[in-house]
């Protein structure tokens, strides 16, 4: 039920705020209280609820930490999965490199072997132009 609209000061809002707490849960004693046994008063009531509150509210913080650790732990592992694959594309392409650089170096020693022979028998020797007279 909402709160009727009034034009009272914020004093007499909580006047008349204080007069209904005491009509409902009776003044302020150890008196017995409906529904709540002896010993229990308004102050003791309320202030349970800040507790329970205040409980509640760690609750929440402790969800909210789990499902962060949760998410953390998960993207973590993605991370990780990310880098095997960059590592596993890193370790092909040096592969690849090596083999073409062996197969030219092969290729090279082939050559070499097939005609360095033949020009070498053919070529003439080149002048030393950095040996000392």
């Amino acid at each position: 039920m909402p709160a009727p609209e009034s034009s009272l000061a914020p004093q007499d809002n909580i006047a008349l705020e204080n007069e209904v707490y005491t009509q409902v849960f009776g003044l302020d004693n150890d008196r017995k209280m409906l529904g709540y046994g002896r010993g229990m008063t308004k102050s003791k009531l309320f202030s349970y609820g800040l507790v329970t509150q205040g409980s509640q509210s760690t609750l929440a913080i402790s969800t909210l930490i789990e499902n962060i650790s949760v998410k953390q732990v998960e993207q973590i592992k993605i991370i990780q999965a990310e880098q095997a694959i960059r590592e596993k594309t890193l370790l092909k392409e040096a592969e690849s490199r090596f083999y073409k650089e062996a197969v030219e170096v092969y290729a090279n020693c082939i050559i070499d072997n097939l005609f360095g022979s033949v020009e070498r028998s053919v070529a003439k020797p080149m002048p030393n132009f950095f040996a000392s007279s």
